[in-house]
């Protein structure tokens, strides 16, 4: 999945118009359409979370690890209030959904140009979704939130992360890894990889297909190491020390 599989859908969206209904319903009816079925019934962020879900990305609505995706219960304020859509000051086409108003908000759409006053994929009344700039929709105050589209992971530049091969950076949110498991894999071997820049484990060991009690002990190595609490698990504090953008 890429940032342009996102932008794909919300730029076809307009030219379907004629098969898709504006409703406030939840559940989202049309949230398990199959990608590009746009015989779809919803509202404007039922429009960015399905923008989202046939680009494969993580459900923009999702508040921690371990909630349920797609489960069809999103707004715009679980949009706002998921932490791990981060504010930023312009968008990116694809990357990047605006929310009009204080939370919870009153609209959002998804911005398919960069920039400060992009152009968006927006969903706000019967007959859209249609292509309308920021600040033509004259909805304010404005708030861009880059979700979570499963490129690759960002790290903080010089840190024990960044020592890793960017082409090692594993995709999606930073996940909660613990003794016994085994996925997600590319995330094991990213850690196994931030442990081996550390000393804590050999080159050997790289491949390991989970987390076992070697990983355990690096783990807790480390983070006795950075000055946290040594608990052998590989959570937000552990990543966000290391150098991932939780």
């Amino acid at each position: 999945m890429t940032t342009a599989e996102v932008l794909r859908y919300a730029n076809e969206g307009p030219a379907h118009a004629a098969t898709m209904t504006y409703d406030e319903v939840r559940p989202m009816p049309s949230i398990d359409n199959a990608p590009g079925d746009f015989h779809w019934t919803g509202d404007c962020s039922c429009w960015d979370t399905t923008c989202c879900k046939w680009g494969d990305a993580p459900d923009p609505n999702r508040r921690a690890p371990g909630e349920p995706q797609y489960d069809g219960w999103g707004y715009t304020g679980t949009i706002m209030s998921n932490p791990r859509n981060k504010v930023v000051k312009v968008a990116t086409a694809g990357k990047t959904l605006v929310v009009y108003g204080v939370y919870p908000g009153v609209h959002t759409a998804v911005c398919v140009s960069d920039g400060a006053d992009p152009m968006t994929s927006s969903m706000g009344h019967p007959g859209c979704p249609e292509f309308v700039t920021v600040s033509a929709d004259g909805q304010w105050p404005v708030t861009f939130y880059d979700i979570d589209t499963g490129d690759p992971q960002e790290v903080r530049a010089g840190s024990i992360a960044a020592k890793v091969p960017s082409k090692y950076w594993p995709t999606g949110p930073a996940p909660l890894l613990s003794e016994g498991a085994t996925e997600p894999h590319d995330w094991i071997v990213f850690l196994h990889r931030i442990l081996r820049v550390e000393g804590q484990y050999p080159l050997r060991w790289w491949l390991s297909a989970g987390f076992g009690a070697r990983t355990y002990r690096g783990v807790l190595t480390v983070q006795l190491m950075l000055g946290l609490e040594g608990t052998g698990v590989a959570d937000d504090a552990f990543w966000d020390r290391v150098g991932v953008l939780v």
